[in-house]
């Protein structure tokens, strides 16, 4: 192989998987993905022996979930890669530097692709591989543990091959207009409906009692990566060879494509980014906060990877609600639709709850602003209001999906006082006090010197402590509504919820405006 492309391939490499930035001592952020990969690796084990074990009532091919798995594995990464495609393969900002070096063009593709591929094998890893070690125990079959290998490392490949087409057909579509990422986060936000809807459907399927109906549903999952089903034959060694040559002439085929028209792809979606600069005039006319508030929202909606990278949130809140409705309407038995609608959906906030925290536009608001930071420091800018600014930011964006999803999730309900108050107060409380203490994160835990956007929102450690501070928080109220709501009583249970919610919007509002000054002017560029 050509040293120019195992370089390449090592800097992109660590790129990718090294979350410590330029100071070694820092703790290594890679501990949090490998503690999630290893969760994710015990709850797809331990949902794989639960259906083997169904599956052996009715003496059904084990095999059939390894495959399955590969279905859900596609599922997933068509929901994952296709923002990726714009950020690292076509919107990379190193592209320019790599181009004037003597490296080959399709080296610098093949590079981009491949730092894709191994960033989804995680998620191929987690589902794959322990549902092998499930039938390869229950079978004791060893070309099942062959078929596991393969699907682990090439079922990846055509939801990637996918993704990529629909990413250009959005850079296509979306970087060509004006409001090019409202267009952007519309075709996402239908992307993902569908892609849950397939998702929910298979779920709530594997929940019923008719185990002719679980054995329908994972057959129907296979489907979904129709190169699964070569495997499946019984060819003696020859569905593999069939299996690796499909795979690789689709990927070849994909990468002379992604050759011939990347020059095109990459000027159309780098051509259109943001440089909003802070202008002293500005802030003498409308005042600190609103000239503020105008450069954030700027900055925002005409940034792709700011945008799709912390709005989904609020988008997959709507989402998951509007799909789990349209499901439990099409139950056909009234009594379940009763007792889902009276003892499940008073519950379902916590859903909204957990899904519009996940990102935050406040988690990076700070490094977000990279090398331009100085220009806040050098204006007569009160960082009380330029703190406001990014929370209320938060609150503008992802606020009203909060909202929409309550409301829908108000028709599925049997509704009363405390029910209605809690749905629509309840998850808005919650997002104002991570939304406040992601920012305060962000003020101590900060970076400048990212190189592309995608780094900045995804990659750094304000980000992951964020993260892992809403999971914290999300998983306490979900205990305290769900224990009290289900021993003792639901109100007690919401008052004690939204009251908790409450004082840790007070403590976070707090801590920002007794802390905001000395922290931002501690900032060094």
């Amino acid at each position: 192989m050509n040293s120019a492309l195992i370089s390449l391939f090592k800097i992109n490499l660590k790129q990718t998987f090294d979350f410590r930035g330029k100071n070694k001592k820092n703790i290594a952020f890679i501990v949090p993905i490998l503690l999630i990969l290893l969760s994710g690796c015990l709850i797809s084990g331990l949902y794989a022996l639960g259906i083997a074990l169904k599956l052996r009532e009715i003496d059904a091919d084990l095999s059939l979930i390894v495959y399955s798995m590969a279905g859900a594995t596609s599922i997933i990464i068509l929901s994952t890669a296709v923002p990726k495609v714009k950020s690292t393969l076509f919107g990379g900002k190193d592209y320019d530097m790599l181009a004037a070096l003597p490296i080959r063009k399709s080296y610098i593709v093949t590079v981009k692709f491949l730092s894709i591929y191994l960033s989804e094998l995680l998620f191929s890893f987690a589902l794959i591989i322990p549902s092998t070690f499930v039938v390869l125990i229950f079978s004791g079959s060893i070309s099942i543990l062959i078929d596991g290998i393969l699907l682990f490392l090439f079922s990846p490949l055509v939801p990637l091959i996918i993704s990529c087409m629909i990413g250009m057909l959005i850079g296509l579509v979306a970087d060509r207009f004006r409001f090019g990422n409202i267009i952007t986060v519309l075709l996402y936000s239908i992307f993902l409906i569908g892609v849950m809807y397939i998702s929910f459907t298979f779920s709530s399927a594997n929940q019923v009692e008719n185990l002719n109906s679980l054995l329908d549903s994972l057959t129907f999952l296979t489907w979904i990566n129709p190169a699964t089903h070569i495997l499946m034959l019984n060819l003696f060694g020859i569905n593999y060879i069939c299996y690796l040559l499909i795979h690789m002439i689709v990927f070849v085929g994909l990468s002379f494509i992604i050759g011939v028209s990347y020059d095109y792809f990459h000027d159309l979606m780098t051509s259109m980014h943001s440089h909003q600069h802070y202008v002293e005039k500005e802030v003498k006319t409308k005042g600190q906060f609103r000239a503020q508030l105008g450069i954030d929202l700027k900055r925002y909606f005409s940034s792709k990877s700011y945008l799709l990278n912390t709005i989904t949130g609020g988008i997959l809140s709507v989402v998951l609600v509007i799909i789990m409705v349209v499901i439990f309407y099409q139950i056909d038995k009234p009594d379940a639709v009763s007792i889902i609608k009276e003892q499940v959906a008073p519950y379902l906030p916590l859903m909204i709850l957990w899904c519009s925290s996940m990102a935050i536009p406040s988690s990076v608001a700070i490094t977000i602003e990279g090398k331009n930071f100085w220009q806040v420091k050098t204006l007569p800018m009160d960082y009380k209001t330029y703190s406001y600014s990014k929370i209320i930011l938060s609150e503008i964006v992802i606020a009203p999906f909060i909202l929409i999803a309550s409301i829908v999730l108000l028709f599925f309900m049997d509704l009363n006082a405390i029910r209605i108050i809690t749905t629509l107060l309840l998850p808005q409380l919650y997002f104002f006090a991570m939304n406040c203490f992601a920012y305060f994160i962000n003020m101590k835990v900060y970076s400048f010197k990212w190189e592309n956007e995608t780094k900045a929102v995804k990659q750094t450690g304000s980000v992951l402590l964020s993260m892992l501070f809403d999971f914290i928080g999300s998983m306490w109220i979900s205990v305290l509504l769900i224990v009290i709501g289900v021993f003792i009583s639901y109100g007690i249970a919401a008052i004690i919820s939204m009251g908790l919610c409450f004082a840790l919007c007070i403590l976070g509002f707090t801590l920002i405006k007794q802390n905001c000054q000395k922290f931002i002017s501690q900032i060094e560029i």
